[in-house]
């Protein structure tokens, strides 16, 4: 791609064309530095340097206005941001066009730019945090070290402890290793659109999964390994003023249909109540009989079931080499992160998903438990060569007992089948448990 070396508007811009020009000549080199290599790390170093309003980087900046103006490419337009930086620093005017052509250049991409961008800086930080921690070693580890534990903490970003996590080398405070996971999932799932909101996963109310580090991990034995984590928010009794990110402008646009009605509703969330008595009555009327979107579904479920009952479950991040640990990692999560919300007397959760391998789980657990485990509300095909992303409720006490109760096995055959037979879901479970041995059992994990 060629960049064009127009001259910049405004202020004192001898600066940044040095550096530009010094991170376009130094872009022959191909050496690799803690996961960058050296062209990479002076241009984020450059960025660093830049003074943002409202704490955005360029990166966001450019990706914003590919969205308000698709007909016309940034890369092609002579946009500066002189202007924006009048203010905060008038010795910086860097072309965005210049910003986006070495960032294509380096990345491959803009958005994966910005992804880089935001895991170099949440790894600067927790550097930083580390060599400034007064703690040489958590002092909290799983009280069963044989053990998974999980744990509901009410704000992350005021929990000192230190946690070890892949792709992570140096253990780090638990607010830093949850936004690498969170991110490092975003990143290969190219979910460009939680890079605005990534802050949020260094606050908040998260539960995390984790426990003793594992053979070959001897270096940091002193740190409790983080599996798996996910943001979780209470339902704001007035919700148009609340912040919940299942009710994102991007999560309620006509994509976004309703797949049922009081009916359907009524007889998931009946059957769930009549083995799980939890709640008196759920008034019905309050669900639309024929929705006209999903806000519309979604209001009907909250206030019939109560505000109260409900937790808001998103961004579930889990750790692993292959598909098998990650799947493995995932059943613990859900099996966990549910079953310490049921004693809380969360019973339900609205969470966004991916339909694999979450949704086909709910979905197995059903045809093999009987018991229903979700309600799913609605799907969106965002790229054509990926599975759909759900928007759905699902039932904590019946996922926590199911997965209990259901040999983990099973269900990894059962998911195979379906990916490469194109099995239904119930032809799957019959086949898996033709094929399963009769004494299988499920396994220590």
């Amino acid at each position: 791609m060629d960049c064009p070396t127009n001259k910049k508007e405004g202020g004192n811009t001898g600066d940044a064309d040095r550096i530009s020009k010094n991170t376009a000549d130094i872009a022959l080199n191909t050496g690799e530095t803690n996961g960058l290599s050296n062209p990479q790390r002076v241009f984020f170093r450059f960025i660093d340097c830049l003074s943002w309003p409202a704490g955005k980087s360029p990166f966001q900046y450019i990706i914003e206005l590919q969205s308000k103006h698709p007909e016309q490419s940034v890369l092609d337009s002579r946009l500066s941001i002189s202007s924006a930086l009048a203010q905060n620093s008038p010795n910086y005017s860097m072309n965005l066009n210049e910003i986006a052509c070495i960032a294509c250049d380096l990345f491959g991409s803009v958005e994966e730019a910005w992804f880089s961008y935001q895991i170099y800086r949440n790894k600067e930080e927790g550097k930083e945090r580390f060599r400034q921690s007064k703690m040489p070693y958590s002092p909290y580890m799983p009280p069963n070290k044989a053990s998974n534990h999980a744990e509901l903490i009410c704000d992350i970003s005021k929990d000192d402890r230190l946690f070890f996590s892949p792709g992570l080398s140096f253990p780090s405070p638990l607010s830093v290793a949850v936004k690498h996971q969170f991110l490092d999932m975003a990143q290969k799932s190219d979910w460009t659109e939680a890079l605005s909101t990534a802050h949020l996963s260094r606050e908040g109310c998260h539960t995390v999964l984790y426990k003793q580090p594992a053979s070959g991990q001897e270096r940091f034995a002193d740190y409790p390994y983080l599996l798996s984590s996910a943001l979780i928010q209470p339902i704001p009794k007035d919700r148009k003023k609340g912040h919940l990110l299942t009710r994102n402008p991007f999560f309620r646009t006509a994509e976004w249909a309703p797949l049922v009605g009081r009916e359907e509703c009524m007889d998931k969330i009946g059957e769930y109540l009549t083995e799980y008595p939890f709640i008196p009555k759920v008034n019905a009327q309050l669900i639309p009989e024929q929705p006209k979107n999903i806000e519309d579904l979604e209001e009907g479920v909250i206030s019939a079931i109560g505000d109260e009952n409900i937790l808001e479950l998103i961004r579930l991040s889990v750790t692993g080499n292959t598909d098998t640990e990650k799947l493995t990692c995932l059943y613990d999560a859900l099996e966990e992160f549910s079953g310490v919300q049921a004693k809380h007397n969360k019973m339900f959760c609205m969470s966004v998903t991916y339909e694999q391998p979450v949704v086909d789980i709910f979905e197995l657990l059903e045809h093999m438990t009987g018991r229903p485990c979700h309600l799913l509300t609605s799907k969106h095909q965002i790229k054509s060569n990926e599975p759909a992303t759900c928007k759905c409720f699902f039932f904590n006490a019946a996922v926590n007992q199911s997965l209990k109760e259901t040999d983990r096995r099973l269900i990894t055959v059962a998911l195979a089948m379906m990916r490469k037979d194109g099995l239904t879901h119930e032809e799957a479970v019959k086949k898996a448990m033709r094929r399963s041995s009769p004494d299988l059992k499920r396994p220590q994990l």
